[in-house]
C-alpha cells in the first residue's frame, strides 16, 4: 500500500513538473529580449527564443515590448513547439521599430478582455 502511494506521489510530482516546463510567462513589464522579463519551466533565466525547447504556450501576464534597433528585429520561432501564445486580460504585446514574431504554422494567439497587441 505505502509503495502504491509513493508511486502515485512521484507521478503526481513528474506530471506537475512537466505542466510547469510548459510554459514560459512573463512576470514582469519588460522587453521580450530580457531573461529577467520572464519565468520559463519555473526558473528565470530563459526567455522565449529559437533555443527555448521547453515549452508549448507563452502567457503575457505583464506588458512586454519586442524591441527593434536600426533594422527590423526577427524572433523566429517558427521551428519551436510553441502552440498557443496567451494575452492575459488588460494587457499588451508592443511591437517597436518594425519588430517582427514569427510563430510555427498552426499556433494561436488568444487575446483576454482587454488585451492589446
Amino acid at each position: 500500500m505505502h509503495l502504491r502511494l509513493i508511486l502515485i506521489h512521484c507521478t503526481f510530482i513528474l506530471f506537475y513538473q512537466t505542466l510547469s516546463a510548459q510554459t514560459c510567462t512573463s512576470i514582469s513589464n519588460g522587453y521580450w529580449q530580457t531573461t529577467s522579463t520572464w519565468s520559463c519551466g519555473g526558473g528565470a533565466g530563459n526567455y522565449p527564443n529559437s533555443s527555448w525547447s521547453g515549452g508549448t504556450h507563452i502567457v503575457i501576464d505583464y506588458d512586454v515590448t519586442l524591441r527593434g534597433s536600426g533594422n527590423p528585429k526577427v524572433i523566429d520561432l517558427s521551428s519551436s513547439n510553441i502552440e498557443k501564445v496567451i494575452i492575459k486580460a488588460n494587457r499588451k504585446l508592443i511591437f517597436e521599430n518594425n519588430t517582427k514574431l514569427i510563430l510555427p504554422p498552426g499556433a494561436e494567439v488568444e487575446l483576454e478582455d482587454g488585451a492589446q497587441i
